[in-house]
């Protein structure tokens, strides 16, 4: 769903009208942000759902582990894990079949035969993925650094990285700088 077509306006509209409805309801207001960013991004493919909640849940979960722990070497193993989990899910999507490309001409030079070469896989990118994996990123290296707790709550984060109005388009913003925003609009 493009932001300057019709269904959007509309999917906005629907929202915008249930977000004047539940004023004086934060809850509801914070609940009906979730619901409307996954169906909106689940209007491009909702396969792709799973991807997104697993790089928020594995953000979570290093967050977690990254606050818990005092040992620098242990601190430093939970971000390095942190740097592959986001970094390796925004390269097997966006450069596998490329380097499958590029890498087929040295196969074929060591005697690889053509037709077991793999790919290319035609790796459809999931819309919003450098957005969703670098926030994730910036909200585990804020924690590595000690400058912001971890998140107590998934829901909070999750919607951070998945707040339909900036998913595709951007800014890349640092979740603690949404997430009180969301409680105190």
């Amino acid at each position: 769903m493009l932001f300057n077509t019709l269904p959007f306006a509309f999917f906005f509209a629907v929202v915008f009208a249930f977000w004047t409805v539940f004023e004086d309801r934060p809850v509801h207001r914070f609940w009906l942000l979730v619901v409307a960013s996954l169906f909106f991004y689940a209007g491009w493919d909702a396969r792709y759902l799973v991807l997104l909640t697993s790089i928020a849940g594995a953000n979570y979960l290093i967050g977690k582990q990254l606050e818990a722990a005092e040992a620098p070497a242990l601190r430093s193993r939970w971000m390095l894990l942190a740097m592959v989990v986001n970094l390796g899910a925004l390269g097997v999507f966006k450069y596998t079949d490329f380097a499958l490309e590029v890498l087929k001409p040295v196969g074929l030079k060591l005697g690889v035969n053509p037709e077991a070469w793999p790919g290319p896989f035609h790796i459809v990118l999931p819309v919003g993925i450098s957005f969703f994996t670098f926030q994730g990123l910036g909200y585990v290296i804020d924690i590595h650094r000690k400058q912001k707790p971890a998140e107590k709550r998934f829901r909070d984060l999750f919607l951070a990285l998945a707040f339909f109005p900036h998913l595709v388009a951007g800014p890349i913003v640092r979740p603690y700088e949404l997430i009180p925003k969301l409680h105190h609009p």
